[in-house]
């Protein structure tokens, strides 16, 4: 319970969903079209633990085939075929705000976003990233930042984070009253910093 579920990867499905739907997009075909299940399988099991790897865990499948058993082809990917695309979604992990006199989170604002990303990744396979409720995650991406208040005006500056590395910065200003707009605000600058990656 204490370990974050390879499905709730930044691939957004399992590993092995994920690298069979890449082998069919034309990674592991025979002759450029056919879906051999012997090439698609074997695909398969040297891309798991690669993939595993990139995420911090072990995981390798196994192949059995039945006595005498020979590959056959189960599929033809052509023009009229259309495989979801396989790629990978950020990972967002907590997020960490202070006030910049108390040394606290005294309007919750990393709630707010917590909030805000866990509804995002609620859409399943078309959420645009992932948010895993863990203080450290591979490669992950959070935002850290201060914000200031004058009356009910909150003046925030914040970093986008991807491990240790700063990939941005990012000022919003907003009202006590209205924090899921200043939390929207915060988002979007960190989207428009990713996008520029």
């Amino acid at each position: 319970a204490d370990k974050v579920s390879y499905e709730a990867s930044r691939y957004g499905q399992g590993l092995l969903t994920f690298s069979l739907l890449q082998g069919m997009s034309g990674l592991a075909l025979r002759e450029g079209q056919y879906v051999d299940v012997m090439t698609l399988f074997q695909y398969a099991r040297d891309k798991v633990p690669e993939l595993a790897r990139s995420i911090g865990g072990i995981q390798t499948p196994m192949m059995a085939f039945p006595g005498g058993g020979q590959s056959f082809d189960i599929g033809i990917v052509n023009e009229q075929v259309h495989i979801p695309a396989t790629r990978e979604k950020p990972v967002f992990v907590r997020n960490v705000f202070q006030e910049e006199t108390s040394f606290d989170d005294v309007l919750n604002v990393g709630g707010f976003l917590q909030a805000q990303l866990q509804d995002i990744t609620a859409r399943g396979t078309q959420a645009s990233l992932i948010y895993v409720d863990v203080p450290e995650y591979q490669d992950a991406y959070s935002i850290k930042g201060r914000y200031g208040l004058e009356g009910s005006r909150v003046l925030l500056q914040a970093k986008l984070f991807q491990g240790k590395k700063v990939l941005g910065d990012i000022q919003a200003e907003g009202k006590k009253e209205q924090l899921e707009a200043l939390v929207e605000d915060i988002l979007q600058q960190a989207f428009s910093i990713l996008q520029r990656q």
